[in-house]
């Protein structure tokens, strides 16, 4: 017969909350493992979307044009790129409830759709800059 887990939602055994309130789940199968490849899939989304907005800013502040085409289309670039870092911290996060979710329901949830949507973009923002080296 399944126990409930003794810790309770953001309670220590001596009555203590924490902040943030950390829920403790049972570690049936390979639920604790799962749960934190998931965690640290999460922060490598993090990093890749700080990176992003990093690099975007950097396109679209630091970087100067001898011609005002040129700079017009290194803001675009560097703005294009920081709103795609914005998505990959949206995503992650909606990705992240949604397979903790299905986890703990005792299924997975598979995405094939975004990765297109991320090559896609990653090929139409190296297009600009082909385009932009020969301007």
């Amino acid at each position: 017969m399944h126990q409930p887990s003794p810790y309770k939602v953001g309670n220590l055994k001596n009555g203590f909350t924490l902040i943030p309130k950390w829920t403790y789940v049972d570690n049936t199968g390979a639920d604790g493992r799962d749960l934190q490849a998931i965690e640290r899939t999460n922060l490598a989304w993090v990093r890749t979307a700080a990176a992003f907005l990093t690099i975007g800013f950097s396109a679209a502040k630091f970087i100067k044009s001898k011609h005002t085409a040129n700079q017009d289309i290194l803001t675009a670039i560097g703005v294009s790129v920081m709103f795609m870092g914005l998505i990959f911290f949206n995503y992650s996060f909606i990705r992240t409830m949604v397979t903790i979710r299905t986890i703990r329901t005792g299924y997975t949830s598979v995405d094939y759709t975004v990765p297109f949507i991320i090559v896609g973009f990653g090929v139409m923002v190296s297009v600009l800059c082909i385009v932009l080296l020969f301007l």
